[in-house]
């Protein structure tokens, strides 16, 4: 198991628990969409699993060890995360803020190789964002910077992929193809964990979903299972449906009419 969380909990500053007793495991090719409402802790968990916050309580093991207990360069070469926003610093081009995903194999002031350059290559190109290669980061619009930190996580190689939001900045094609995306990464061998307010992204994703609830718990289980109709008018507090289309070939999630 490349993954395991067992009864994670964290709270600020020892107020109220933001989640608690949260328990997953994921694997080589497993997805798991994680769904819940505004203020839910969806980014403080991911934050958690990313080595990025310290939980309050319950461990997260890689390949059975304990995270605290594996070097940052260790833990870099297991986990990639693509967070919701990122504030460049520097006006690096796209193609050299790709190759930074390289830096957990490179040694102290050692710089990318032509190899690495050519897999960031690779890798702009394969999510079509070749024309954003030579732009300055600083200069390019909030989605395209998504797709840029997308790319740097794909150069990283790392095991297991997490997305906090990723379709927040896409237009809907984009979205969709984002969607793909993390789908075809699955089909690759990696462990893929995504974010999302939007039921119907994680209904597509497929594999596992769960929801944080605003009282902290998770739910979890095979996405067929955990995205039922009175769940989902709960957690959102809205007129959702879900339904067969036979023209998809598949469920959706749709809303109701909206009442005046």
């Amino acid at each position: 198991m490349i993954l395991e969380v067992k009864d994670l909990c964290f709270s600020y500053h020892k107020k109220e628990p933001v989640f608690r007793d949260v328990n997953f495991s994921l694997d080589q090719g497993e997805t798991l969409a994680i769904l819940g409402p505004n203020g839910a802790g969806k980014s403080t968990l991911l934050n958690c699993l990313a080595n990025l916050l310290t939980p309050t309580g319950g461990e997260i093991r890689l390949y059975g060890k304990n995270i605290r207990e594996l070097r940052l360069r260790e833990t870099a070469r297991i986990l990639g995360y693509v967070p919701q926003t990122h504030t460049p610093a520097y006006g690096y081009t796209v193609r050299d803020f790709v190759v930074m995903g390289r830096a957990p194999y490179l040694g102290m002031f050692q710089k990318p190789s032509e190899a690495d350059y050519a897999l960031a290559d690779d890798v702009i190109h394969s999510l079509n964002i070749e024309k954003l290669a030579d732009c300055p980061y600083t200069e390019i619009s909030g989605g395209e910077r998504q797709q840029a930190s997308i790319a740097r996580a794909i150069v990283q190689q790392p095991q297991v992929i997490m997305f906090d939001e990723p379709t927040n900045h896409l237009d809907y094609g984009n979205q969709l193809r984002m969607i793909k995306m993390m789908k075809d990464l699955s089909g690759q061998g990696y462990a893929v964990i995504m974010t999302t307010h939007m039921p119907d992204h994680a209904i597509l994703l497929g594999g596992k979903a769960a929801i944080l609830d605003h009282d902290g718990k998770l739910l979890t289980g095979p996405a067929e299972e955990i995205l039922k109709e009175d769940t989902l008018k709960r957690i959102y507090r809205s007129d959702l449906h879900i339904m067969y289309l036979e023209q998809l070939g598949r469920k959706v999630c749709v809303a109701g009419k909206l009442e005046n």
